[in-house]
């Protein structure tokens, strides 16, 4: 098989629209075996600088949990906080993770997530005062 540059296959890709883009490289990542895809993800991973490794790990486990479950874990956590606003956001993302069953591996992300809902409670519950 003749060896093509990566470049001329970049600008190949580049030619299509977006999504066509996308199913594409899917298309392609499924072909791979599982050691090969661990490897690009890996080499990707470390491309990015440390910030931008949180936020795309951000997103991708996002969008790992189904939207339905995602909206009853984050309204758990909102009534959570507005019953006892003292409970710390690592408590209430320990206790969500328990009771939803959510995998350990998702932990920072749970817990930055109980942050964000606990700073929309804060501001719910200052609103109210005025």
């Amino acid at each position: 098989m003749e060896k093509i540059k990566s470049d001329s296959l970049i600008d190949l890709l580049l030619s299509f629209p977006k999504r066509d883009r996308v199913n594409i490289l899917k298309g392609i990542l499924m072909q791979l075996t599982e050691s090969e895809r661990v490897s690009i993800y890996e080499k990707i991973v470390h491309s990015f600088s440390k910030g931008e490794r949180k936020k795309h790990f951000q997103i991708i486990s996002s969008s790992l949990i189904s939207k339905t479950r995602w909206r009853h874990i984050d309204r758990w956590m909102e009534t959570v906080f507005m019953n006892n606003y003292d409970y710390t956001p690592y408590k209430v993302a320990m206790m969500a993770m328990n009771y939803y069953r959510v995998n350990r591996k998702m932990k920072p992300f749970m817990i930055a997530h109980a942050r964000r809902v606990k700073k929309r409670v804060y501001y719910k519950l200052k609103s109210r005062k005025k």
